[in-house]
């Protein structure tokens, strides 16, 4: 009991408070499995989503090549097609002055 005026009786009912505690520790623990669950599927798509990058990254690059090898074939024979119509070109003048 209270030895003063000024202090107060607390009585605490240990089953209830244990039974509380018990309750408590069991969210907790829950609460904590969810979150580790969450975070291994966080991880999980995040190295998904890397690797979905590099995949992209290399099918990028390997797009990038072609189409600079596309463009290089492409100035290619357009200088050879420009060299072409020069020689016919000059083909028919020639003909043309022999006549």
């Amino acid at each position: 009991m209270a030895n003063s005026d000024n202090e107060e009786v607390i009585l605490f009912d240990k089953t209830s408070s244990n039974k509380e505690l018990e309750n408590t520790i069991d969210n907790l623990l829950s609460d904590s499995n969810l979150l580790t669950n969450k975070c291994y599927s966080l991880q999980k798509e995040i190295k998904d989503s890397k690797e979905e990058k590099e995949k992209f990254q290399t099918m990028n690059n390997d797009q990038k090549k072609v189409i600079q090898s596309l463009q290089d074939s492409y100035f290619q024979e357009a200088e050879k097609l420009k060299d072409f119509s020069n020689k016919k070109l000059l083909i028919i003048v020639i003909e043309k002055s022999t006549k």
